[in-house]
């Protein structure tokens, strides 16, 4: 069945009032980053994440997908570091498990997310619309990672998978938690792109644990990611 959703910032603004007028009733939301009432709480820790979903439930909105994420851009470059970014996945998936929202959708662009010029292109009908054009941009300053050509390392991959980053994060993130409650939406797998223009925009969704995982010792997902990387290290060495 398909269920109409409308992006809105974690925080209410007039758009909140705007989609429910239009008869939305599920929110894509972001991430709490900012709020000072996470004190010492990461914005994907479960006391921020559950009062976020909180603020979209009191405004009459289901938080279907968070559409946000924890810093990534070492486990996307295959950098040092990258089994700790990935590991913030992890505690950002679990507790969405725990709170019942069921989808994450993250990009694998390194250094940017997306980038438009302009957000008033008309369109059919007179709708604006946003558009990006790379002649505004040829002469626009450079980032810390300078010019990107085919070798280097934040190059833009056509395959999300190409240099074995994105296969390793997906196999990193698919690791079932142990001590699940039965029928919790816990088991992640990767799926899908942005097909509107090409870009790697994933999303992992939650399946529902099965009392094989319900009946696990409480062992800590750190543990269980750490014995997998053994194993696989080991398999691989073997080969």
């Amino acid at each position: 069945m398909i269920q109409i959703a409308e992006f809105l910032p974690p925080t209410p603004t007039p758009l909140w009032k705007l989609a429910k007028q239009a008869g939305v009733d599920y929110a894509v939301g972001g991430l709490p980053f900012g709020d000072p009432r996470n004190a010492g709480d990461a914005p994907w820790d479960y006391r921020p994440l559950q009062r976020m979903q909180g603020e979209y439930e009191a405004g009459g909105f289901k938080l279907a997908v968070i559409e946000n994420r924890p810093p990534l851009n070492k486990a996307k470059r295959g950098l040092p570091g990258r089994d700790e970014e990935i590991d913030t996945v992890c505690t950002l998936l679990e507790n969405m498990g725990k709170l019942g929202v069921p989808v994450w959708c993250y990009e694998w662009m390194p250094v940017f997310n997306w980038i438009r010029t302009a957000i008033t292109v008309p369109s059919r009908g007179g709708a604006l619309v946003t558009g990006f054009d790379n002649a505004l941009m040829k002469d626009a300053p450079l980032t810390d990672y300078g010019v990107v050509t085919e070798d280097h390392p934040v190059q833009v991959q056509e395959v999300a998978d190409r240099d074995g980053q994105h296969r390793h994060f997906a196999e990193e993130v698919a690791v079932a938690p142990v001590g699940a409650p039965e029928g919790r939406p816990v088991y992640y797998i990767c799926s899908g792109c942005h097909d509107a223009d090409s870009i790697t925009t994933n999303v992992v969704i939650a399946m529902v644990a099965t009392g094989a995982a319900a009946d696990s010792p409480a062992t800590s997902r750190g543990a269980t990611r750490s014995a997998v990387r053994r194993d696989r290290g080991s398999s691989r060495t073997a080969r």
